[in-house]
């Protein structure tokens, strides 16, 4: 297996080159093996539907480029559709506020995105994509935004 070097405020991290994940989600899935539980399609609809959201009102506001938003949308319909369900790998049971299921998609999303644009997964401008993506759906107020989605109405 072949491997690309991320680093994060913890150091280098050796992450697969086929992953569209990061460092972050490197790291959990090593340390939070709990049930072997992944979360639901409508879940990561609902993530993806979040972060859509995120991106278009950034850009509405002025405050994401219309490139990089249109980027970020794609890539976050992609992952909707499951594109990603193999990166998007975190146990359901792990998913405590939220934390590592934003960072998961975020890494996912960032990647994408990416190499929408004509960059490399894993490239130090994915890292910058990240704070994009994640731009306006932060950390514990996801869960229960997709808690409230992914119920059938």
């Amino acid at each position: 297996m072949q491997y690309r070097t991320e680093r994060d405020a913890l150091g280098l991290r050796k992450i697969p080159s086929g992953a569209y994940y990061g460092a972050f989600t490197s790291r959990a899935l090593e340390n939070f093996k709990i049930s072997g539980s992944k979360p639901s399609p409508a879940l990561v609809k609902a993530l993806s539907q979040v972060k859509i959201a995120s991106a278009r009102a950034n850009m509405k506001l002025g405050l994401l480029e219309a490139k990089k938003g249109n980027a970020i949308i794609r890539a976050a319909k992609e992952f909707g559709a499951g594109k990603f369900a193999p990166c998007f790998a975190l146990d359901y049971f792990q998913a405590g506020a939220g934390t590592p299921y934003n960072m998961n998609a975020n890494e996912i999303i960032a990647n994408r995105a990416t190499e929408l644009l004509g960059g490399k997964r894993g490239h130090r401008r994915a890292h910058v994509y990240i704070t994009w993506t994640r731009f306006g759906s932060r950390l514990g107020r996801n869960l229960p935004r997709m808690k409230r989605l992914s119920v059938p109405q």
